[in-house]
């Protein structure tokens, strides 16, 4: 069979997102399309507004097959782990013949040389890249003042990824062949929805975060519209409390991912002016950072995810096993096919399938947990609901 993947967010799921999925399908006439996507935190640095569950049954509703949940270090991580751990777990799934993105820019061999003249091993060696790193830029900011002639393209957040994507490819030596298709609608930074239909997912997360959710009428799928009406949502500034406790219990942050020593020392000597998570990020932001990072590297301290982005990669060549979130009724042919050729078991019962876990599975199923657990514990509170266990969800079968 022919399969796609997409590594995918879906916060929320919109009408992008499901052009997208029809354009994989009519231009590429595979047999189904496998997402994995961040879990309940993403990489812009917020939580996702509707858990992961909620989220893998709207992509299977229109059009996903096979929903897995890319782990909370990656989901949280900055392009480059980002990218790399998605594709990584993609490729060693062995069933994956298209990797499919979106990005600004809409010329494949384009953005493939940039790839390749940007991720070169003796660039990252290099000591004026380590340096821009230690001074506190990201991968990406980095990576764009040492390549000034493609600044332009190195400044889209799509266009970011899809260099990830061809980079981890490369580097992998994956058979995977990537296939673009150029972003649609309104730009990625859009605040405010649009008419039309296609609105950011910033825009739509703000029309929800206002209560106006019946300015989504035209920008997300009819059964998710009437479906959001009755959630409720989560974001930043709820966490602040839980975020000002972990700080205040600390001396010094800089075992944790994408915190080094000078942020640090700026989040601890600023801790006491906190009021909520947001304004504290723009608070402590330097020439050198940006509020995305920032809001990242607090996430990593409240979640105790710790290491570097390349033990962190490390970590994700290793895994043994995957949560799988859901699958339609019709994949059993993938799922047959996933089960005979994949590296990785998809688990669908954590507590059945632990001792088969090799220790760094363990390790990244239960920092899963806790970040899982982090996130419905704020949900209960704004909802007034009991705690959701995430471990005793059922899979989405649609």
């Amino acid at each position: 069979m022919k399969t796609a993947a997409i590594i995918c967010e879906y916060n929320p799921f919109h009408n992008g997102h499901l052009y997208q999925i029809d354009r994989i399908k009519s231009d590429l006439s595979v047999d189904a399309v496998i997402c994995i996507m961040s879990g309940d935190f993403t990489q812009r640095g917020e939580p996702a507004v509707f858990d992961r569950h909620t989220r893998a049954g709207f992509a299977l509703e229109n059009g996903a097959d096979l929903v897995i949940s890319l782990p909370a270090f990656a989901s949280l991580g900055a392009a480059d782990l980002f990218s790399y751990t998605g594709v990584s777990l993609l490729n060693r799934l062995n069933t994956v013949d298209y990797l499919c993105f979106g990005a600004e820019c809409d010329d494949l061999a384009l953005l493939t040389d940039i790839a390749k003249e940007t991720g070169s091993s003796s660039l990252l060696r290099s000591d004026e890249f380590r340096s821009l790193i230690k001074e506190g830029k990201t991968f990406a900011r980095a990576r764009a003042v040492m390549f000034p002639e493609y600044s332009e393209i190195l400044d889209k957040p799509n266009n970011i990824l899809a260099i990830g994507y061809l980079n981890a490819l490369d580097t992998l030596g994956s058979s995977i062949k990537p296939y673009l298709i150029k972003r649609i609608g309104d730009d990625h930074n859009g605040i405010s929805v649009k008419p039309g239909k296609y609105s950011s997912a910033l825009s739509i997360r703000n029309s929800i975060k206002n209560n106006e959710i019946c300015d989504l009428t035209d920008c997300i799928p009819p059964a998710e519209y009437e479906t959001v009406k009755s959630l409720t949502p989560v974001f930043a500034d709820d966490f602040s409390s839980l975020l000002k406790y972990k700080l205040l219990s600390c001396d010094d942050l800089s075992d944790y991912l994408d915190v080094n020593g000078d942020l640090s020392n700026r989040i601890l000597n600023n801790v006491n002016g906190f009021k909520d998570m947001c304004s504290f990020a723009a608070n402590i932001k330097s020439k050198n950072t940006t509020h995305s990072g920032i809001m990242r590297a607090l996430f990593h301290i409240l979640l105790d995810i710790k290491g570097t982005s390349d033990q962190r990669k490390d970590v994700a060549d290793s895994l043994n096993a995957l949560r799988l979130l859901g699958f339609k009724r019709s994949a059993s042919e993938l799922m047959d096919t996933l089960n005979e050729r994949s590296d990785i078991k998809l688990i669908t019962n954590v507590a059945r399938s632990e001792k088969e876990f090799n220790k760094i599975t363990t390790d990244i199923f239960n920092e899963d947990k806790y970040a899982s657990d982090v996130y419905h514990t704020v949900l209960a509170e704004k909802s007034g609901n009991l705690p959701i266990n995430d471990l005793s969800k059922p899979v989405v079968i649609v």
